[in-house]
């Protein structure tokens, strides 16, 4: 029993549901959950480690890290620290290729609120937007929602890139699909509606 106890607090830091999302021509967000309250970043090779959003010394079950002052159209390799131990993608290493710089597009609002299944109100939960046409799907976008929020949530659909190809926005028309997600520490909820 004592080692069945090891072997979780060893994993508790393990990062899972990653997510890299709000792609930009300069910027990223990179998104887990772990099953304990840990802290996070994310270190790209060369450059000083990016915190979380919400503060260096924050810690808890969703991390929220932005990558900034990044170039376009380069590719980053990043690896996550997580609890303070590195998780290299099973030596991979993720990576991410910043988009070309894009006028901005015309805003397509969507606003919403995240319950728990009891009617509560969430806090440090993620919300992941992902617009699919057909077999295509739009690169994420994603919100952090903290207690302030009260669980609403807005974000604009026209700010999705392409997936596959990061130098064009991510086109769609009203009868496509948009999935939301919301994953916070009491688990994952998700929803798909019409654009």
């Amino acid at each position: 029993m004592l080692a069945l106890l090891s072997v979780r607090s060893v994993f508790a830091d393990t990062p899972t549901n990653v997510v890299i999302s709000n792609l930009r021509d300069t910027s990223f967000v990179v998104s887990w959950t772990t099953a304990a309250s840990e802290s996070g970043q994310v270190v790209i090779a060369g450059l000083p480690p990016f915190n979380d959003d919400r503060g260096e010394k924050f810690a808890g079950a969703t991390h929220y890290v932005s990558g900034l002052n990044l170039q376009p159209n380069k590719n980053y390799a990043f690896d996550i620290v997580s609890g303070g131990k590195k998780y290299d993608n099973a030596g991979a290493h993720w990576s991410v290729t910043t988009g070309a710089t894009l006028a901005p597009p015309t805003p397509d609002l969507i606003v919403g609120q995240v319950k728990n299944p009891d009617g509560s109100i969430p806090s440090d939960t993620i919300v992941l937007f992902t617009i699919q046409r057909g077999a295509s799907l739009a690169a994420p976008i994603s919100n952090l929602l903290g207690a302030t929020d009260n669980g609403f949530f807005h974000v604009s659909l026209s700010d999705a890139r392409s997936q596959t190809d990061s130098a064009s926005y991510f086109t769609y028309a009203k009868t496509d699909r948009v999935i939301i997600q919301a994953l916070g520490p009491k688990g994952i909820g998700v929803i798909n509606l019409e654009t």
